[in-house]
């Protein structure tokens, strides 16, 4: 590449909008930082501006907002089965918001935590013996033959016909027997 006046002018202007981006931390428009998101994150964000001035996104400091806005309600909504309805975030500045996804990451982390039901340390075995322990009279071996699913198609039980209609016979008949024992 020859080096002229022209080309220098261009690569001097390219630095000073670099250096203009760091010190402002966000481009002049929403386009241009969707163009710089795209390429530093390999998203593939709209660059029209009709697009973002539709939504009333017109700077970067705006999109980057907006972007982190959606990040918080998809958040919110993962953990609390709804779109949070108490947040501003029109009247709250970039770090601001990054703050509450990152409160609000943090929270979701301990939930996650205190969900798993071996707090103990111990493994999921231990769990499944307690489960099909001699004192409560079962084991998972007689559960076996039974479909993982069920289903409401007429093809299946046309296939297992036979086999059906004694599996359930079979449970007609003990379930009868239990009655009775209640019963009495």
């Amino acid at each position: 590449m020859k080096l002229t006046k022209s080309v220098l002018k261009q690569l001097i202007n390219e630095v000073k909008q670099e250096q203009t981006l760091k010190e402002n931390q966000f481009a002049a428009t929403a386009e241009e930082e969707a163009e710089r998101v795209n390429d530093q994150a390999g998203l593939s964000l709209v660059t029209d501006p009709e697009f973002w001035a539709k939504l009333g996104v017109h700077t970067g400091e705006d999109l980057a907002k907006s972007l982190l806005a959606s990040s918080y309600s998809d958040l919110y909504k993962s953990i609390h089965n709804m779109r949070p309805r108490h947040m501003n975030f029109k009247d709250m500045s970039v770090e601001e918001i990054q703050k509450a996804l990152d409160l609000l990451d943090e929270y979701a982390q301990r939930v996650a935590e205190d969900e798993w039901p071996n707090d103990r340390g111990e493994s999921d075995e231990t769990e499944e013996e307690d489960l099909a322990s001699p004192e409560r009279g079962e084991s998972y071996e007689e559960y076996e033959g039974f479909p993982t699913q069920s289903s409401m198609r007429r093809s299946e039980s046309r296939q297992k016909g036979p086999a059906l209609r004694e599996e359930q016979n079979r449970l007609k008949k003990l379930i009868a027997e239990e009655l009775k024992s209640v019963l009495k």
